[in-house]
């Protein structure tokens, strides 16, 4: 990737444009860590720039940015730039093209994505982001109020850095971003919700929950309590060791009701899959004391990877100890492991019974299956159609004849 981008900085150099990489490929390549993709930064404009490549896309010509595709790869191109009154706390209504890199540097938010390198390696670092990153610091460009109070999310893009990089947050800056945590209410709740997030199912999370729960920053008073409510357990130092997204996210609703979990993953408009997995997961988790038989069914319906996961969320509350030997012996005696296993099916039971189509079919077929799986009846036709009469016998009103 990075010798084609190289070689767009080439085509444009070639034609007089200065061109430089910029921001988190820099800040990345100087951490040694891996690169996923490669802004471009140029004095070229952006008609100028899709003058030089056959496949562009037009994706913010009125900030000056283009993406190109090259080599197989895409980077987006950008104008230098100056940027004028910014407005919502969030994008600049005007911006000014301009031909010194070091302006285009002065706009941005850190220090640490303030830096361009030319093709040959060699950076242009105005405000000394290389020596921050040394130094483990993240400061913001210029006046810091002033960056946050023209982009409200880079109050939450900050705080990421800080988690994700290992950064102690410069005082300065720090009181910025106090002082503009209420600006946050002006920035959509997706945008709010992936930034939080992403700092969550990073490497520390735990830090993420420290930084987000403290007093006065956020203007999210359901988000203050869930970070406030997990850093307070008991056993918070174990949120860590949740390594899946799901688990991470249900670490964090443990101890709310379930209603109050969807609610708030309705209201912050998280997908309907990704909140059915959460609720699945504390579902399984907030029940207590399980009896042989509770605990196989819950295993018939979620499977054993599913159950485990979710039980580790008890290790929350230091004083439970989950037995994952019990749930794989408990996996190991069930006599069948899917629905499809049993040898009768739900016209099996509308044929053989006078009694017409209705939940009483697969609410039937659920207790035949548990009974099969549990308890081993025999798995074949004739039984389980006598054991069907027999269950339904059992319903009050129940009006099942033989055909």
């Amino acid at each position: 990737m990075e010798h084609a981008a190289n070689e767009v900085l080439a085509i444009l150099e070639q034609k007089g444009y200065t061109s430089y990489k910029v921001g988190g490929f820099v800040r990345d390549t100087l951490l040694q860590l891996p690169i996923h993709d490669i802004d471009i930064a140029t004095s070229a404009t952006p008609e100028q720039v899709m003058n030089l490549f056959s496949k562009v896309i037009p994706t913010g010509m009125k900030h000056g940015t283009v993406t190109i595709f090259y080599q197989g790869y895409w980077f987006e191109v950008t104008t230098f730039r100056q940027d004028h009154e910014y407005l919502n706390h969030r994008h600049p209504d005007q911006v000014t093209f301009v031909q010194d890199i070091k302006v285009d540097l002065s706009r941005r938010d850190f220090t640490i994505n303030a830096m361009a390198m030319d093709r040959f390696g060699n950076l242009i670092d105005p405000f000394h982001g290389s020596q921050d990153l040394k130094d483990g610091l993240l400061r913001a460009v210029g006046q810091p109020l002033q960056r946050f109070e023209e982009d409200a999310l880079r109050v939450l893009r900050g705080l990421r850095f800080s988690v994700r990089y290992a950064l102690t947050i410069e005082p300065k800056t720090w009181d910025a971003m106090m002082k503009a945590g209420s600006l946050l209410l002006t920035i959509s709740k997706e945008r709010v919700r992936d930034e939080f997030s992403k700092m969550l199912e990073g490497r520390d999370g735990l830090k993420a929950v420290d930084l987000l729960s403290t007093k006065g920053l956020l203007p999210f008073l359901d988000w203050h309590e869930l970070f406030v409510r997990l850093s307070e357990r008991p056993g918070r130092d174990r949120f860590n060791r949740f390594t899946d997204t799901t688990s991470r996210w249900a670490a964090l609703f443990y101890g709310n009701s379930l209603t109050e979990a969807r609610w708030f993953l309705t209201r912050w408009r998280f997908s309907n899959k990704f909140s059915s997995e959460v609720l699945t997961y504390l579902e399984i988790a907030e029940k207590e004391r399980l009896t042989e038989r509770e605990g196989k069914v819950l295993l018939l319906e979620f499977g054993l990877e599913t159950v485990t996961r979710a039980r580790e969320l008890v290790k929350l509350k230091s004083d439970n100890h989950e037995d994952h030997e019990r749930w794989k012996r408990w996996k190991e005696e069930l006599f069948l492991h899917h629905p499809k296993e049993l040898q009768v099916t739900g016209r099996d039971l509308l044929e053989n019974y006078k009694k017409p189509p209705g939940p009483w079919v697969k609410e039937t077929l659920q207790m035949l299956f548990e009974k099969a799986a549990i308890e081993g009846i025999p798995n074949c036709r004739e039984v389980l159609l006598k054991e069907a009469r027999a269950i339904n016998d059992n319903h009050e009103g129940s009006n099942i004849e033989n055909v």
